[in-house]
């Protein structure tokens, strides 16, 4: 699971710039909220790799585990600012070198 928050996470930062940005693109009705549905359809919209379609109820569910019970179900931007600041080791989202694995 961390691997693939990890792998989210670079998608959305190479994608949109920041995680804080993806969660605006997102809310396209603007009522400061993501419901699963408008995140799952955001990540389809935008090419989220295919990879990481099994996970996303996992990474909502995570991202949505610190909320208030007025919040609990939805997405909120302040739910995200923990993610938004998680600095993370580049071996956590970069593709394996096959060929490296060969010569080693």
């Amino acid at each position: 699971v961390g691997l693939d928050l990890a792998r989210w996470k670079r998608w959305a930062e190479v994608k949109f710039g920041s995680i804080l940005a993806l969660f605006r693109a997102f809310d396209r009705d603007r009522n400061g909220k993501l419901e699963f549905a408008e995140f799952v359809a955001g990540c389809q919209r935008e090419g989220i790799p295919v990879d990481l379609h099994r996970s996303l109820r996992t990474l909502f569910r995570i991202m949505d585990a610190n909320s208030l019970p007025e919040t609990h179900g939805v997405l909120v931007e302040a739910e995200l600012h923990f993610l938004h600041q998680w600095q993370f080791p580049a071996y956590l989202w970069a593709e394996p070198d096959e060929h490296a694995l060969e010569s080693f």
